[in-house]
Protein backbone atom coordinates (compact mmCIF):
# COMPACT_ATOMS: atom_id res chain seq x y z
CA UNK A 1 0.00 0.00 0.00
CA UNK A 2 1.43 3.53 -0.99
CA UNK A 3 2.51 5.82 1.66
CA UNK A 4 2.20 9.55 1.36
CA UNK A 5 4.16 12.14 3.50
CA UNK A 6 1.65 14.41 4.99
CA UNK A 7 2.77 17.44 7.76
CA UNK A 8 6.45 15.16 8.02
CA UNK A 9 4.72 12.11 8.68
CA UNK A 10 3.43 9.02 7.06
CA UNK A 11 0.25 8.13 6.49
CA UNK A 12 -1.92 5.11 5.07
CA UNK A 13 -3.29 5.52 1.84
CA UNK A 14 -6.94 4.38 3.06
CA UNK A 15 -8.07 3.98 6.47
CA UNK A 16 -9.22 0.50 7.94
CA UNK A 17 -12.87 0.13 7.95
CA UNK A 18 -14.36 0.31 11.27
CA UNK A 19 -15.83 -3.09 10.62
CA UNK A 20 -12.14 -4.71 10.32
CA UNK A 21 -11.30 -3.06 14.02
CA UNK A 22 -10.57 -5.32 16.50
CA UNK A 23 -13.25 -3.57 18.96
CA UNK A 24 -16.08 -4.01 16.83
CA UNK A 25 -15.44 -7.72 16.05
CA UNK A 26 -15.79 -8.48 19.45
CA UNK A 27 -18.86 -6.70 19.88
CA UNK A 28 -19.90 -8.22 16.99
CA UNK A 29 -18.94 -11.74 18.76
CA UNK A 30 -20.57 -10.94 22.22
CA UNK A 31 -23.83 -9.66 20.91
CA UNK A 32 -23.50 -12.97 18.86
CA UNK A 33 -23.27 -14.95 22.04
CA UNK A 34 -25.86 -13.06 23.71
CA UNK A 35 -28.46 -13.88 20.49
CA UNK A 36 -27.33 -17.92 20.64
CA UNK A 37 -27.78 -17.34 24.31
CA UNK A 38 -31.23 -16.15 24.34
CA UNK A 39 -32.22 -18.62 22.14
CA UNK A 40 -31.04 -21.26 23.70
CA UNK A 41 -33.05 -20.22 26.93
CA UNK A 42 -35.96 -19.16 25.06
CA UNK A 43 -36.16 -23.33 23.60
CA UNK A 44 -35.38 -24.60 27.01
CA UNK A 45 -38.53 -23.02 28.11
CA UNK A 46 -40.57 -23.54 25.46
CA UNK A 47 -39.58 -27.67 26.08
CA UNK A 48 -40.34 -27.39 29.61
CA UNK A 49 -43.87 -25.63 28.85
CA UNK A 50 -44.29 -28.44 26.60
CA UNK A 51 -43.50 -31.39 28.61
CA UNK A 52 -45.57 -29.76 31.13
CA UNK A 53 -48.62 -29.56 28.72
CA UNK A 54 -48.32 -33.32 27.72
CA UNK A 55 -48.19 -34.00 31.53
CA UNK A 56 -51.43 -32.72 32.40
CA UNK A 57 -52.96 -34.09 29.46
CA UNK A 58 -51.64 -37.29 30.45
CA UNK A 59 -53.12 -37.07 33.55
CA UNK A 60 -56.34 -35.71 32.72
CA UNK A 61 -56.58 -38.87 30.26
CA UNK A 62 -55.53 -41.26 32.75
CA UNK A 63 -57.88 -40.29 35.20
CA UNK A 64 -60.73 -39.85 32.43
CA UNK A 65 -59.89 -43.53 31.51
CA UNK A 66 -60.47 -44.62 35.42
CA UNK A 67 -63.62 -42.61 35.99
CA UNK A 68 -64.79 -44.64 33.20
CA UNK A 69 -63.77 -47.91 34.72
CA UNK A 70 -65.26 -46.63 37.48
CA UNK A 71 -68.67 -46.07 36.23
CA UNK A 72 -68.87 -49.06 34.45
CA UNK A 73 -67.93 -51.31 37.32
CA UNK A 74 -70.82 -49.55 39.86
CA UNK A 75 -72.78 -51.80 41.29
CA UNK A 76 -76.22 -51.15 41.33
CA UNK A 77 -76.96 -49.57 44.85
CA UNK A 78 -73.44 -47.11 43.67
CA UNK A 79 -75.75 -46.66 40.28
CA UNK A 80 -78.63 -45.39 42.23
CA UNK A 81 -77.01 -43.37 44.99
CA UNK A 82 -75.11 -41.32 42.33
CA UNK A 83 -77.41 -41.04 39.05
CA UNK A 84 -80.97 -40.87 40.79
CA UNK A 85 -81.32 -37.33 42.48
CA UNK A 86 -84.42 -38.85 44.16
CA UNK A 87 -82.25 -41.72 46.07
CA UNK A 88 -80.32 -40.31 49.04
CA UNK A 89 -78.88 -43.59 49.56
CA UNK A 90 -79.01 -46.53 48.59
CA UNK A 91 -77.41 -50.20 49.61
CA UNK A 92 -77.17 -53.95 48.01
CA UNK A 93 -77.28 -56.63 50.91
CA UNK A 94 -77.86 -60.82 49.65
CA UNK A 95 -79.90 -59.94 47.33
CA UNK A 96 -82.00 -56.90 49.23
CA UNK A 97 -81.71 -53.67 47.75
CA UNK A 98 -82.75 -50.96 50.23
CA UNK A 99 -82.98 -47.15 48.95
CA UNK A 100 -83.96 -44.35 50.71
CA UNK A 101 -85.37 -40.71 50.26
CA UNK A 102 -85.29 -38.26 52.76
CA UNK A 103 -88.53 -36.09 52.13
CA UNK A 104 -87.94 -32.68 53.67
CA UNK A 105 -90.69 -30.60 51.95
CA UNK A 106 -94.30 -31.78 51.49
CA UNK A 107 -97.64 -29.85 51.29
CA UNK A 108 -99.39 -32.79 54.45
CA UNK A 109 -98.58 -36.30 54.57
CA UNK A 110 -101.28 -37.29 51.60
CA UNK A 111 -99.14 -35.39 49.36
CA UNK A 112 -96.37 -37.60 50.54
CA UNK A 113 -98.23 -40.85 49.81
CA UNK A 114 -98.75 -39.45 46.41
CA UNK A 115 -95.74 -37.88 45.19
CA UNK A 116 -92.82 -39.03 47.00
CA UNK A 117 -94.44 -42.82 47.08
CA UNK A 118 -94.56 -42.85 43.26
CA UNK A 119 -90.65 -41.11 42.52
CA UNK A 120 -89.38 -44.39 44.70
CA UNK A 121 -91.55 -46.62 42.09
CA UNK A 122 -90.42 -45.36 39.01
CA UNK A 123 -87.17 -46.32 40.02
CA UNK A 124 -87.79 -50.15 40.62
CA UNK A 125 -87.55 -51.01 37.23
CA UNK A 126 -84.08 -49.78 36.89
CA UNK A 127 -83.23 -51.61 40.47
CA UNK A 128 -84.55 -54.77 39.15
CA UNK A 129 -82.26 -54.73 35.94
CA UNK A 130 -79.68 -56.24 37.78
CA UNK A 131 -79.98 -59.86 38.38
CA UNK A 132 -78.41 -59.57 42.03
CA UNK A 133 -81.58 -57.74 43.12
CA UNK A 134 -84.03 -59.85 44.67
CA UNK A 135 -86.30 -57.43 46.37
CA UNK A 136 -86.04 -53.86 46.58
CA UNK A 137 -87.33 -51.78 50.12
CA UNK A 138 -88.04 -48.13 49.48
CA UNK A 139 -87.54 -46.59 52.72
CA UNK A 140 -89.12 -42.74 53.25
CA UNK A 141 -87.65 -41.18 55.53
CA UNK A 142 -88.76 -37.62 57.74
CA UNK A 143 -87.71 -35.04 60.39
CA UNK A 144 -89.60 -36.19 63.71
CA UNK A 145 -89.57 -34.50 66.82
CA UNK A 146 -89.97 -36.67 70.04
CA UNK A 147 -91.50 -35.80 73.39
CA UNK A 148 -88.19 -34.12 74.60
CA UNK A 149 -88.37 -31.48 71.66
CA UNK A 150 -84.94 -33.65 69.86
CA UNK A 151 -85.71 -33.60 66.13
CA UNK A 152 -84.05 -36.32 63.75
CA UNK A 153 -84.82 -37.84 60.40
CA UNK A 154 -86.79 -41.45 61.24
CA UNK A 155 -88.45 -44.11 58.86
CA UNK A 156 -92.31 -43.36 58.52
CA UNK A 157 -93.55 -45.00 55.24
CA UNK A 158 -92.04 -48.22 54.01
CA UNK A 159 -93.13 -50.89 51.43
CA UNK A 160 -91.56 -53.25 49.52
CA UNK A 161 -91.48 -55.31 46.33
CA UNK A 162 -89.96 -58.99 45.90
CA UNK A 163 -88.78 -59.54 41.90
CA UNK A 164 -91.73 -61.98 41.62
CA UNK A 165 -94.49 -59.51 42.90
CA UNK A 166 -93.11 -57.12 40.59
CA UNK A 167 -92.68 -59.18 37.18
CA UNK A 168 -96.25 -59.56 37.59
CA UNK A 169 -97.17 -55.94 37.23
CA UNK A 170 -97.29 -54.66 33.88
CA UNK A 171 -95.29 -52.11 34.76
CA UNK A 172 -96.25 -49.65 31.56
CA UNK A 173 -99.91 -49.97 32.20
CA UNK A 174 -99.79 -49.87 36.04
CA UNK A 175 -97.82 -46.95 36.60
CA UNK A 176 -100.45 -45.31 34.50
CA UNK A 177 -102.86 -46.07 36.94
CA UNK A 178 -100.49 -45.28 39.54
CA UNK A 179 -99.59 -42.12 38.68
CA UNK A 180 -103.37 -40.86 40.00
CA UNK A 181 -104.13 -43.63 42.34
CA UNK A 182 -100.88 -44.19 44.19
CA UNK A 183 -102.64 -46.43 46.96
CA UNK A 184 -102.33 -49.16 44.39
CA UNK A 185 -98.81 -49.50 44.84
CA UNK A 186 -99.28 -50.34 48.20
CA UNK A 187 -102.27 -52.84 47.64
CA UNK A 188 -99.95 -54.87 45.29
CA UNK A 189 -96.45 -54.33 46.86
CA UNK A 190 -95.11 -57.57 48.79
CA UNK A 191 -95.38 -55.80 52.65
CA UNK A 192 -95.94 -51.66 53.32
CA UNK A 193 -95.84 -50.07 56.77
CA UNK A 194 -97.26 -46.39 57.25
CA UNK A 195 -95.93 -44.62 60.60
CA UNK A 196 -99.36 -44.40 63.07
CA UNK A 197 -98.46 -40.31 63.00
CA UNK A 198 -98.48 -40.05 58.95
CA UNK A 199 -101.26 -42.44 58.42
CA UNK A 200 -103.92 -40.20 61.27
CA UNK A 201 -103.06 -37.48 59.41
CA UNK A 202 -104.03 -38.82 55.76
CA UNK A 203 -106.84 -38.53 53.62
CA UNK A 204 -109.95 -40.43 54.63
CA UNK A 205 -110.62 -41.47 50.71
CA UNK A 206 -107.01 -41.61 50.33
CA UNK A 207 -106.99 -44.69 53.22
CA UNK A 208 -110.05 -46.25 52.45
CA UNK A 209 -108.70 -47.24 48.86
CA UNK A 210 -105.83 -48.73 51.15
CA UNK A 211 -107.14 -52.32 51.22
CA UNK A 212 -104.96 -53.50 54.07
CA UNK A 213 -105.05 -50.31 56.09
CA UNK A 214 -102.16 -48.91 57.69
CA UNK A 215 -99.63 -52.29 57.19
CA UNK A 216 -99.52 -54.94 54.95
CA UNK A 217 -97.27 -58.10 56.20
CA UNK A 218 -95.66 -60.47 53.42
CA UNK A 219 -97.70 -63.56 52.94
Amino acid sequence: MEKYRKGGMFMNEEKRPFYKKWWFILIALLLFFAAIGGILDSLGVQTEKEKETITKQEEKEKAKKEEEERLANRTIDEILEEDEKDVDRAELDDGVLTIERDVTTFWDETSILKIDVLKMFEILPKAFEDENVDRVNVVLNMKMTDNKGKSEMEPVIFYEYSREDFEELDYDNFLWMATSETWRIFNESTSYEIYGTIYKNVDEDYKNKLINGISKIEE
